[in-house]
């Protein structure tokens, strides 16, 4: 019954789990070209940008489910419920709809565009019923994601470095990128942001 900190609390627990998803996401985002023949193997080339997709669809899919448990927990299942049901009809219909017109990628933009117009309803019933704004929402996920976007700055113009020096052999590009992220992430917590 005490809004207020619910809301806190959602919003500190949604702070903490952006500050490790959200450079993940990113991370994996940005070395994709390199991890996939890695890991997969060359055959596995096509699936790149499917998994970049889905790696910024997670910047939001790791943080919204709380929202729905705030509901459930205030006794309000049935707008989780609600919401639910609407990606059950709008992310498969997207899906289908984008394979159908891109294939594998069309598919995954489909996703990209569907589940965040879905969370639309699901920002929109916090603020109604959980008197939770969605600028409170991203002043909770703005320090994590500006780290990140700093992190894939430097990573991805140490990367351009490193290739025009001849630099190509992905392992090596792979864990450049992963030590680079690493510590650019963390100087910007400790040093410009001040964590």
């Amino acid at each position: 019954h005490d809004l207020k900190r619910l809301n806190n609390t959602l919003l500190r627990l949604t702070s903490g789990i952006a500050l490790i998803n959200y450079p993940l996401m990113i991370g994996m985002a940005i070395t994709a070209s390199e991890f996939v023949p890695i890991l997969l193997g060359n055959n596995w080339l096509e699936v790149t940008l499917l998994l970049q997709i889905l790696c910024l669809i997670g910047l939001i899919k790791s943080v919204d489910p709380l929202i729905t448990q705030a509901f459930i927990s205030t006794g309000k299942a049935h707008i989780t419920a609600r919401y639910t049901s609407l990606c059950a009809i709008t992310i498969p219909l997207s899906v289908f709809v984008g394979s159908v017109q891109g294939g594998l990628p069309g598919a995954a933009i489909g996703m990209a565009v569907a589940y965040p117009l879905s969370s639309v309803y699901l920002f929109a019933a916090a603020k109604h019923h959980l008197q939770l704004s969605l600028g409170q929402y991203f002043r909770a996920i703005r320090l994590p994601l500006e780290a990140s976007v700093w992190m894939a700055i430097f990573v991805l113009g140490f990367s351009k470095l490193l290739i025009s020096i001849g630099i190509h052999q992905a392992p090596v590009l792979l864990v450049s990128k992963v030590i680079v992220g690493v510590f650019a992430y963390v100087i910007f917590l400790i040093y410009v942001k001040k964590l």
